[in-house]
């Protein structure tokens, strides 16, 4: 049984969410993602104690494209994570990352959206820990990909 925090991506959502914008020749539903929009993830300690100096890295790629950088990178807050609770990191909107034009061909499904998360932690006892996990846009919704670098 493990005694230290064991921190993995617990969901991945669009903030807002994206909303249908038609069907594609199957009759499937295709989601128009909103350029203003932002992914968020949560990050959740399933172990039985806290995670301390909590710092993440989370980056939205599309394979092909590369991204906008911003003029000023982000600085979070270092968090402290308790057993059995999650923090709701979120990326800036969509579009401080990619064209319209690209956020349509992710909607049209002709581009992959994912999502690279990684979390940097110290258990208990001091033990520096790190997890990286991807999800990926699929359909209107994400899905957790079982890529997972952890140790």
């Amino acid at each position: 049984m493990t005694q230290r925090a064991d921190i993995l991506v617990d969901a991945l959502n669009f903030d807002p969410p994206a909303v249908i914008g038609g069907h594609d020749p199957k009759g499937l539903p295709l989601y128009r993602l909103p350029t203003h929009g932002r992914v968020v993830a949560s990050f959740k300690n399933f172990g039985p104690t806290r995670a301390s100096d909590v710092n993440w890295d989370f980056v939205p790629v599309v394979d092909g494209v590369t991204a906008k950088t911003p003029d000023e990178p982000y600085q979070h807050p270092v968090v402290i994570i308790p057993a059995g609770d999650h923090i709701k990191p979120s990326t800036g909107p969509i579009s401080a990352y990619y064209d319209p034009s690209v956020v349509s061909l992710i909607s049209k499904g002709d581009k992959e959206l994912r999502v690279k998360a990684t979390i940097t932690y110290r258990d208990v006892f001091g033990a520096v820990h790190h997890t990286t996990q991807f999800g990926t846009y699929f359909n209107g919704t994400f899905r957790i990909d079982d890529n997972i670098d952890a140790d």
